[in-house]
């Protein structure tokens, strides 16, 4: 059974994790999400990234904030916002036969 599709979930964890939830159960579609999103980070890592633990459901990200850079077009930013934002613009690149999935 498919789930509502919701947007994903992004938490702040702590100072140096952030997570990224697509659903609540356990199913193919979900996880396809999951899947695309650790590759894309993997690809694709923004300075002080340090892992990415995929779940079946979620996907958290480790960084270092000391290494994450501060300032986007001259904005400051602290380090969990800027992952977070970083994640936000991943997201929106996410192929829509994935995002539909």
């Amino acid at each position: 059974m498919k789930e509502p599709d919701h947007p994903p979930l992004i938490m702040p964890l702590n100072e140096g994790a952030v997570s990224v939830t697509f659903g609540r159960s356990i199913n193919k579609e979900v996880y396809r999400k999951v899947t695309w999103l650790r590759d894309f980070l993997l690809e694709n890592p923004f300075p002080g990234q340090d892992s990415v633990v995929p779940s079946y459901a979620a996907l958290t990200v480790f960084f270092d904030p000391q290494h994450v850079v501060l300032r986007q077009s001259g904005e400051q930013e602290w380090p969990t916002g800027f992952v977070v934002n970083f994640l936000r613009r991943a997201l929106k690149t996410m192929p829509a036969d994935e995002k539909n999935a």
